[in-house]
């Protein structure tokens, strides 16, 4: 499997991808990477369908309300493309399945709401060496970065704890990511990518 996804179709109709967090930007994230042909989605999040999301989550719809996220996802994702394999992990992405999930993949997408969970995808992605690629919001910071860790010469790029390390652990659980702000930014990126 080739690290780099350079429009190389034959490489994405190979792919498999992890998305940690399956909400709002995870929601988009997902859905895109459905149409565009990858072969296995990994999806995992612990959450169940709100009213209060319903706005902002679009894989979900009135009728989903109190069901697990990544149940409806598989089967909304299933809808639009039948070929793509989904496993999904309803529960959290964590010190004990982190690393076995991340080893079974080419591409990781972090689209959680926690400090705790992007610092542990940092660290195990770049244990294994997998692409990171990672958004959030700090407040009214923003940000969509991502993270080569297959390079070889890695040590010439900073890590999410390099950009991020120096918050104190109060405003790191403060700091839940606001999706819906991500919504409209990866629409522009992928609606460019294409």
């Amino acid at each position: 499997m080739n690290s780099e996804f350079n429009n190389n179709w034959d490489t994405i109709k190979e792919a498999t991808a992890l998305i940690v967090g399956v909400g709002g930007l995870g929601s988009f994230v997902a859905m895109e990477l459905t149409r565009l042909g990858f072969r296995k989605l990994i999806l995992v999040d612990p959450d169940r369908v709100s009213k209060e999301n319903l706005t902002r989550q679009i894989l979900y719809s009135r009728r989903d309300i109190g069901s697990s996220k990544v149940t409806v996802a598989k089967k909304v994702l299933k809808e639009i493309n039948p070929n793509i394999e989904i496993e999904i992990v309803n529960g959290t992405f964590n010190k004990i399945n982190a690393n076995a999930l991340v080893r079974k993949t080419d591409l990781v997408f972090d689209c959680s709401d926690n400090f705790e969970t992007k610092i542990l995808l940092n660290r195990v992605c770049f244990y294994n060496k997998r692409p990171l690629i990672s958004a959030g919001v700090y407040v009214w910071e923003g940000w969509v970065t991502t993270f080569p860790f297959y390079r070889e010469d890695i040590d010439q790029y900073p890590c999410l704890e390099c950009l991020f390390g120096e918050l104190k652990k109060e405003e790191r659980k403060n700091g839940k990511v606001i999706e819906d702000i991500f919504y409209s930014a990866l629409l522009i990126l992928f609606t460019k990518c294409r």
